[in-house]
């Protein structure tokens, strides 16, 4: 049955963005689009596209993301804001608003299911609490053995299928796609994190989900509860040992500036998907909706994912020069075995997606 967003079972983590302000530029087309203009039915690189412009339709819609404006991730969103623009003559434009403008991001997924937001950011272990069940499967710790295995999950039959239990099951959302982002990883302070021995008895922040603190409780550390917002302070004052995050995340809330370690387990990846509204997707013609999905994949195979490593990279080196010490586990075994009680329990239901899952390429 079909659920509306209820605030007690949502909170959805914070994902940077940035490159915001409402438009990319004054027509919302990059300067890269303008040096290379397209023809009709044309990209600036020549490829064709489903159909001229006359046959999209005319909107302008609202991406709405809690997060700030420094990161790749934004760079993303604004690509594809630019893509949609000069491939449709301006017809189809987005316009991509940061740091909470719309509201936080459970506030802009009710606006997205009342259609005053068109796009929306969510995690998919929040989804999976309002009655997506199947996105439980990326939230399953230790899943992927390497980001190529998880991307191309993501962009299989495994990724449709979890996009389109967010159509079937909540109320007023359409799952439209996935940002493939780097993995999620423990940092504190006080405290390092070497072995699964030194997280035992930690306080540690986590996402505010089912299945999140399923995981603390098998690994054996305290999920304390913390507002994203109160992170820093939380870290400042020793309410909390250290959280979890992606490297981008961590960087985009300066929460380097109070950790002092950083242990790179990659327990998920950060997958922040798409939403959209049912009232605009209804409201988007088949050619304009194909064309939607065609960008997208173009922004995360041209432009997202060819700069993922080395801006992580980056990001390690300056988390370094901070003074935070990176380390790697050694004793990865030890923690796939510890979680095997969260999948007993939330992979029930999921052994076909898992079996799915595991023979993916890597």
């Amino acid at each position: 049955m079909r659920k509306f967003l209820a605030m007690a079972v949502l909170g959805m983590a914070v994902f940077s963005l940035g490159a915001c302000g409402g438009k990319g530029g004054s027509d919302g087309t990059s300067q890269a689009a303008k040096a290379a203009p397209a023809t009709e039915g044309q990209t600036a690189g020549g490829e064709e596209k489903a159909g001229s412009s006359e046959e999209y339709t005319a909107i302008t819609m609202k991406l709405s993301t809690a997060s700030g404006e420094t990161t790749l991730t934004a760079q993303a969103f604004q690509d594809f804001s630019d893509r949609l623009s000069e491939a449709t003559e301006g017809k189809v434009k987005l316009d991509v608003y940061c740091s909470g403008v719309l509201g936080n991001n459970t506030e802009a997924l009710q606006g997205a299911q009342m259609g005053t937001v068109d796009l929306a950011i969510a995690q998919p272990a929040g989804l999976a609490d309002m009655g997506a069940k199947k996105m439980n499967l990326f939230s399953l710790p230790y899943l992927f053995d390497s980001y190529n295995q998880y991307y191309n999950t993501l962009y299989g039959e495994v990724g449709e299928t979890l996009l389109k239990d967010v159509t079937d099951n909540l109320q007023g959302l359409v799952g439209f796609g996935f940002l493939p982002d780097g993995g999620r990883c423990f940092f504190t302070k006080g405290k390092a994190i070497r072995s699964l021995e030194d997280i035992k008895g930690m306080k540690l922040r986590v996402q505010p989900y089912a299945i999140d603190n399923a995981t603390a409780d098998a690994l054996g550390f305290s999920a304390t509860p913390t507002a994203f917002s109160e992170l820093y302070s939380a870290l400042q004052t020793g309410i909390v040992d250290g959280a979890e995050n992606p490297l981008s995340g961590i960087d985009g809330n300066a929460l380097y500036e109070v950790s002092e370690y950083l242990t790179l387990d990659n327990h998920t990846y950060n997958t922040p998907a798409l939403i959209m509204s049912q009232k605009t997707w209804d409201s988007l013609n088949e050619s304009t909706r194909s064309l939607m999905k065609e960008l997208w994949m173009e922004t995360v195979e041209e432009f997202f994912k060819p700069r993922l490593s080395e801006y992580e990279d980056g990001l390690k080196e300056k988390f370094t020069a901070e003074g935070v010490e990176i380390i790697e586990i050694t004793d990865h075994g030890k923690w796939v075995e510890a979680v095997k009680p969260v999948w007993d329990e939330y992979g029930e239901g999921l052994e076909d997606l898992i079996e799915a899952v595991d023979a993916v390429e890597r």
